[in-house]
């Protein structure tokens, strides 16, 4: 059964019409999504490797004090673990 619309589609047209608009703008806000996701996804890889540069250039300039901090930590975890006895 069709239903009368004044500019002369039927129902079933209009709702045909109704889903490819919608499923062509869900289809552009996916692309818009996933080159937004690609575009963050390289700036943390480039953040990540910087992060590990810097930090390594730091450790081989600064043992001692890198050797001190990765005792204190390991004495912290220690203590945390360890619980109240």
């Amino acid at each position: 059964m069709s239903t009368y619309h004044p500019n002369g589609m039927d129902e079933a047209t209009t709702d045909d019409s109704m889903g490819a608009t919608i499923k062509r703008h869900a289809e552009e806000q996916l692309d818009t999504i996933k080159e937004a996701t690609a575009v963050a996804q390289e700036r943390t890889a480039d953040t990540v490797s910087k992060t590990m540069d810097e930090s390594a250039r730091f450790v081989r300039e600064n043992p001692g004090v890198a050797l001190a901090g990765a005792l204190g930590v390991g004495v912290l975890i220690g203590l945390a673990l360890r619980g109240r006895d």
